[in-house]
């Protein structure tokens, strides 16, 4: 009796042990694969941000924009977040004083002035616009370099964690 007892008991403790064995290499196994996810979704991020700049510095000098000498950049072609901001700066402040300082939803309708501040108010928004996509592809990029990171660590953990060959034994 004593020895039917043992040999279920050494069944039932390899069973546990295969368990155990199965579920650790499944969850190396899984965490394997979210580094390499992380590590290829991290620079594809990162690319995709570098693209979207580009297409903005692209999109900004096909303007040929050049900032005037009051600028707060002065005499720079608009290729960028700073020369983009320092033009759109320049605009409204050549639009207030050409409008008395008032802005466009300030002036009368029949105000002749209410054009030129319309005018102001829409390229300063593009060009505030384009400002914005440039943080936003900074963003994605820097989003980007965080993702590889965390790739980087999740495969350093996987490397430090690898089943041994007497673990399977």
């Amino acid at each position: 009796m004593q020895t039917l007892e043992r040999k279920a008991n050494r069944a039932s403790q390899a069973e546990v042990y295969a368990f155990s064995h199965r579920r650790t290499h499944l969850a190396w196994w899984l965490f394997l694969l979210a580094a390499i996810g992380f590590m290829a979704a991290g620079p594809y991020t990162i690319a995709r941000g570098l693209d979207a700049r580009n297409e903005v510095r692209d999109q900004l000098a096909a303007e040929k924009i050049v900032t005037p000498e009051d600028a707060a950049i002065p005499n720079a072609p608009v290729v960028d977040h700073a020369t983009a901001h320092a033009q759109a700066d320049v605009i409204k402040k050549h639009a207030l004083e050409a409008t008395g300082g008032k802005t466009y939803a300030e002036l009368d309708r029949e105000d002749p002035a209410r054009q030129t501040a319309f005018t102001a108010s829409t390229l300063r928004t593009a060009l505030m616009s384009a400002a914005l996509a440039w943080h936003v592809a900074d963003l994605a990029i820097g989003i980007g370099v965080f993702i590889t990171a965390i790739g980087v660590l999740l495969l350093i953990g996987v490397a430090m964690l690898r089943p041994t060959r007497t673990q399977a034994a």
